[in-house]
């Protein structure tokens, strides 16, 4: 049946707004996380935080930091753990030298190789109901291009045909429009779900302290060390460096590897590293 310019007007604005909408509470239906209670902050992985932060490539950063200190820490320390999976594939990949450069995240074979270590967070994410699995995502990413491929297939054939009989089609334009830019909203799923979103707003509350505990602690540090012969101040600092591993793991896990170079200079090389976007 032929529908009118009205008519299809009316049925493509209703069909756009239900399957919107129908999207919006499928997210809401899906995202029961919070019904699983609020997940303590205490003794948190750093390397789980960073993946659930940013993936992969935040735990490598993390990781670099926890080699630096292990590799900078005294040999006669006791009870030093052994290198993580993380750690000892960046130990392999860069040898003794830790400064890492571009290559190491354009390498496809070294990425490739971290991202399985990763898995073992991702399973821990997804079992925690802190991120939402790749099926559950592959989900809305099918939804999306359905969703184009439908209003944007029909709108564009009868803009076509109401243009070769000459009938007006500016609404319909517009219609298509709003289509383009309300799909790719509605269908985007943030990787976190609530809960694994109130989990990282709750570390940062309270961790956020600590963090400027530590800045203080490091310029005031070198400022002391300024004055102290250069034996000394070697010695102090390859003991502090292992001495304060935990803390400064738990810092870059949760707040990024970057932030240490603000306060500690030792960690300028994270600097160093290539930017990335942020989802």
């Amino acid at each position: 049946m032929d529908l009118s310019g009205f008519d299809f007007l009316l049925l493509y604005g209703t069909g756009l707004f239900s399957a919107l909408t129908g999207t919006f509470f499928l997210k809401k239906f899906l995202d029961n996380s919070l019904t699983y209670g609020i997940k303590s902050v205490t003794n948190f992985d750093p390397l789980q935080v960073a993946y659930l932060r940013g993936g992969v490539k935040e735990v490598i950063k993390v990781s670099l930091v926890g080699l630096h200190n292990k590799q900078n820490a005294t040999t006669t320390a006791p009870n030093r753990p052994s290198l993580t999976s993380i750690e000892a594939l960046l130990q392999k990949k860069l040898k003794n030298n830790i400064r890492p450069n571009t290559q190491i995240y354009e390498d496809s074979v070294f990425l490739e190789k971290a991202d399985q270590l990763c898995k073992a967070y991702e399973y821990e994410l997804v079992r925690e109901k802190l991120i939402f699995s790749e099926t559950t995502q592959n989900v809305f990413k099918t939804l999306k291009y359905l969703y184009y491929a439908v209003f944007l297939g029909f709108g564009a054939f009868r803009v076509i045909t109401g243009l070769m009989n000459d009938k007006p089609v500016l609404f319909l334009v517009g219609l298509m429009f709003m289509a383009v830019v309300l799909i790719a909203p509605a269908t985007r799923l943030s990787t976190l779900t609530r809960r694994g979103k109130r989990y990282l707003e709750d570390l940062t509350l309270t961790y956020k302290q600590k963090l400027q505990n530590f800045s203080e602690k490091e310029k005031n540090k070198q400022n002391t060390e300024k004055s102290e012969d250069s034996n000394t101040n070697t010695d102090y600092s390859t003991h502090d460096h292992y001495d304060n591993s935990a803390e400064t793991m738990a810092l870059a896990g949760l707040f990024g590897a970057s932030v240490l170079a603000d306060s500690n200079p030792d960690y300028g090389f994270i600097e160093d590293e290539p930017k990335r976007n942020h989802d």
